[in-house]
This record gives structure tokens, C-alpha cells and sequence, in this order.
């Protein structure tokens, strides 16, 4: 039987697992896939530019789950929370940048290099300091492997750092910590995208050089401030109608606007974000055929919005999305499960495919195939590892694992 929390409202649940948004994740992991092994041709380009949404919907889903489901009474409840929450990340981001740097060792030393080559080019001073201020350098990419998606872990981790010391500014004054990180809430959103699609508008018509980097530079706009911190902000929002105890029945306000002034009904609700996202992704191609691919463009947000107000649409209704129907059943399960790892380790599948296997390079029916292939691969590993995982808890006490 499923596990529940108490909700306020008459014969409603509010399940612990949201499996619509589990459904999602799964669906955001495979356009991430997508980004990194498109298709060929202008589909493969099409299926880029929507997939700009995918890393901005993990940091809302990631802020969804940054505050605890219920009420906290101080500040310093809020602590030890979101504590749990940054050791399981840091691991899981250790574990993640270790491996790709035993992986990125060896293809150094199999290329003719030296281990003080790899360390220059990757660990020097510069790269170090381009590393902590935008989460992504040579630290975390190379030739090797070129794709620097390890710099959501390090976003999501430096959100997580922020909302942990800004629930401890609260609890030295007395406040309680969550009601302060709420209040904040649409200055920590409003403030990052403005600067955001400001940027990107330099981007376009007036690319100027801060700190001697063009703003063209991927990583100035693409970092926790100005995409980790909105995002999960706006899912910290979405969070504040569907966890907390309303005095109202169960209807979803509108967001961002005054709450008991007009609101809408669950259905209506999944009827809006519905009509929000074909526009989105709509202006998404057409934003990125006038003026190329960008971070994230008003289309993204507009998917991210509408995929946001669905997925806490479907909790609130306190039964599972996917209801008996096996596709929803097994996005679910890949996206509970696995979603984390196929982001973390498809990239390293890919390097070892281009750059040691090489099968069907020159064949373009293979390349339509690719994408679907490495998916599945990625999720085979994943469910190995989680089988070994699962074998080696039980061989050493669970205590070792805390």
C-alpha cells in the first residue's frame, strides 16, 4: 500500500510519490540524451531546442522537494532538512565527478599524455576559478568527453548551500526559516531571470566582454544564479500551494497572483498548463530559428511553467497519474529510479561509444537509432548498478551507508 501524508482536505491524500512527475522526468532525461546525440538534420535540431527545458524542470522539481511537505514551526527545523538533503547530493556529485575523472585520467594516458599534463590542463588556477563561478571549467570537461553536464549537480548543490544559510540567517533572528525562503521567493525568481534574458539579449545584438569572457561564453548565462536558482525557486512556489494546509477546498490559484481572488479548478488547472505548453514549445522553435539556441528561452519557461502547474495539478488530485496504463507505469519507474543516473552516466556511455567503439559512424539510419540506443544502455547500467547497490546493503550493515 502506498504511503500517505495527511492532507487537511476531506478523503485527500497527497501520495509521497507524484508519478506524473516521475513520467516527466523520465521524458527530460531522454531530451537531455537528445541535446548530447541529436538526430540528424533539422528533426535532431528541433528536438535540441525543446530540450532546452529539461535541465530548468530538474532544478523545479529539485526546489519542490527542498522544503519540507508540512509547516514547519522554526527555522531551525528547516536545518537538519535541508542538511539531509545537501549530504545526499554532495555524495552523489562525488561519486559522479570521481568517476569522470579516473575516466578522463586514463583517456589522457591512452592518448600519449602525462599525469602532470591532465592535472595542468584541468586543475590549474583559472579553470578553478571559472569552476566555482559558474559551475563549469575543464574541471568537469575535456576532450575526452565534451559534454559539461556535471555542472547541474554543482548548481543544484550551491542552491541547496544558499537556502540552507538563509534558513540559518532566519533562525539567529528568531524567524522561522521556510516562511523567510517563501517571502523571498519572487525576488529569488524575478531578480535571476531578468538578468537572464537581459543577458541573452546582449547575447544577440551587443556581445560585450565582463571579466575578459565573451557573454556568448555558455557558461556566463548557464549557471546556478541565473538557471538553478529561479527554477527551483519557481518549483519552492508551486510547492507552497500543493504541501501546505489551506484554509480553502482543494482549488489551484492561479500563480504569482493574489490567492483567493481567483481560482481555478483541478481540471481547468490541467486544461490551462496544457494550453500553455503547445505555445511554448511553439515559440521555443520559433525563438531559436530567429535568433539560434539559447539557455533558456521565453518558450522554455513557458514549458517549464506548464509542465510544473501538471505535475502539481496531478498531486493535488491525491491519486497516482499514470493510473493503471503500463507507458505511464514505466516512464514512472525509469524516472523515480533512474532518472539521475541516466543523467549522470549517458554522457560517459556516449564518450566510450564515439571515441572506442565507433559503431555506425558514417551510417545516417544509425544515427536515428543512436539516441534510443544509448537511452537504453544508460538505463541498463543504471539498473545493474542499482541491482549491486542493493546486494552490497546487504552484505555491509546500512549504518555504513549514512
Amino acid at each position: 500500500m502506498k504511503k500517505t501524508n495527511e492532507c487537511p482536505y476531506e478523503n485527500i491524500n497527497l501520495p509521497l510519490r507524484n508519478d506524473f512527475t516521475d513520467a516527466c522526468k523520465a521524458v527530460a532525461c531522454f531530451f537531455v540524451v537528445l541535446i548530447h546525440c541529436p538526430f540528424p538534420g533539422r528533426l535532431g535540431t528541433a528536438l535540441q531546442n525543446l530540450g532546452t527545458f529539461a535541465v530548468p524542470f530538474f532544478f523545479v522539481v529539485h526546489g519542490r522537494y527542498l522544503l519540507p511537505r508540512n509547516e514547519t514551526d522554526s527555522g531551525q527545523e528547516l536545518v537538519p532538512f535541508l542538511c539531509k538533503k545537501l549530504r545526499r547530493l554532495l555524495l552523489l556529485t562525488l561519486k559522479v565527478f570521481t568517476v569522470y575523472s579516473l575516466y578522463s585520467l586514463f583517456f589522457y594516458l591512452q592518448a600519449g599524455k602525462t599525469f602532470y599534463d591532465w592535472r595542468l590542463e584541468k586543475f590549474n588556477p583559472g579553470e578553478w576559478i571559472r569552476f566555482f563561478a559558474f559551475n563549469s571549467s575543464k574541471v568537469i570537461y575535456d576532450f575526452s568527453y565534451d559534454y559539461d553536464h556535471q555542472w547541474y549537480l554543482f548548481a543544484a548543490t550551491y542552491v541547496t548551500l544558499l537556502f540552507l544559510l538563509l534558513s540559518l540567517v532566519a533562525g539567529r533572528s528568531g524567524k522561522s526559516g521556510e516562511a523567510f525562503i517563501r517571502k523571498l521567493l519572487p525576488l529569488l525568481i524575478v531578480l535571476p531571470l531578468s538578468g537572464l534574458f537581459f543577458g541573452e539579449l546582449l547575447q544577440i545584438y551587443y556581445p560585450i566582454r565582463p571579466f575578459d569572457l565573451s557573454i556568448r561564453t555558455w557558461y556566463m548565462l548557464r549557471n546556478w544564479f541565473f538557471v538553478g536558482l529561479p527554477f527551483s525557486a519557481i518549483g519552492m512556489a508551486f510547492a507552497e500551494q500543493t504541501h501546505r494546509a489551506l484554509p480553502t477546498p482543494p482549488a489551484f490559484s492561479i500563480p504569482f497572483t493574489q490567492t483567493g481572488k481567483k481560482r481555478l479548478s483541478l481540471g481547468e488547472s490541467k486544461k490551462l498548463s496544457v494550453l500553455l505548453l503547445v505555445p511554448g514549445c511553439c515559440l521555443t522553435l520559433l525563438e531559436s530559428a530567429l535568433f539560434g539556441n539559447h539557455t533558456v528561452m521565453v518558450g522554455t519557461l513557458l514549458m517549464v511553467l506548464a509542465l510544473t502547474r501538471l505535475t502539481a495539478s496531478f498531486e493535488k488530485t491525491g491519486r497516482s497519474a499514470s493510473s493503471e496504463r503500463l507507458p505511464f507505469r514505466l516512464l514512472s519507474t525509469i524516472g523515480r529510479k533512474y532518472s539521475a543516473g541516466i543523467y549522470c552516466w549517458h554522457v560517459l556511455l556516449l564518450s566510450v561509444w564515439n571515441h572506442f567503439l565507433r559503431i555506425g559512424e558514417n551510417s545516417t539510419a544509425f544515427a536515428f537509432c543512436k539516441p534510443f540506443l544509448l537511452f537504453g544502455l544508460t538505463l541498463l547500467l543504471c539498473a545493474i548498478l542499482s541491482h549491486l547497490s542493493m546486494l552490497l546493503r546487504k552484505i555491509v550493515p546500512l549504518t555504513a551507508f549514512r
